[in-house]
């Protein structure tokens, strides 16, 4: 897994998350921002459980410089078949990112490329840890394949 610093700056996409509507949360990301990244080319990464784990190679380690926001960026091709797949960024093993969860529906059993963008507010300053994780809502097996979990972060 190789992780490299990054100076410039990415498009951030809006995803739709599931469950009952609720008022949005506004925020702004002020200050210079830094970047790491993981990109992996594993082509089988596998679960059909219901509970959240780790992607392989989707973790990216961070120092936040002072306290503020960072903006997770996940793209992966992906493969549920008729199931569903769960998706959550997950911070220090404590703090899911918002949107809590993102499920994505495939309309049929291909390989689709999807990205996703997670948001948290508050990061305190120091030595962080971010893990992408999947499951299976359904308990049929999903599948995430060739990945990139980008973090911007302050510096």
């Amino acid at each position: 897994m190789k992780i490299v610093r990054l100076a410039s700056a990415i498009a951030v996409a809006l995803v739709a998350t599931t469950g009952a509507a609720n008022a949005a949360t506004i925020g702004n990301c002020n200050g210079a921002m830094g970047m790491r990244y993981t990109a992996s080319i594993l082509d089988n990464s596998q679960t059909s459980s219901t509970v959240f784990a780790a992607i392989p190679e989707g973790t990216v380690n961070f120092t936040q410089g002072h306290l503020g926001c960072v903006i997770v960026t996940f793209t992966a091709q992906v493969n549920s078949g008729s199931n569903r797949l769960g998706l959550r960024a997950f911070l220090d093993n404590t703090t899911v990112g918002t949107p809590f969860e993102v499920v994505l529906t495939m309309s049929i059993a291909s390989t689709e490329t999807r990205t996703v963008v997670f948001v948290f507010s508050d990061v305190p300053a120091g030595a962080h840890t971010l893990k992408m994780q999947f499951s299976s809502p359904d308990t049929g097996a999903v599948t995430v394949m060739r990945h990139v979990t980008m973090v911007q972060y302050t510096k």
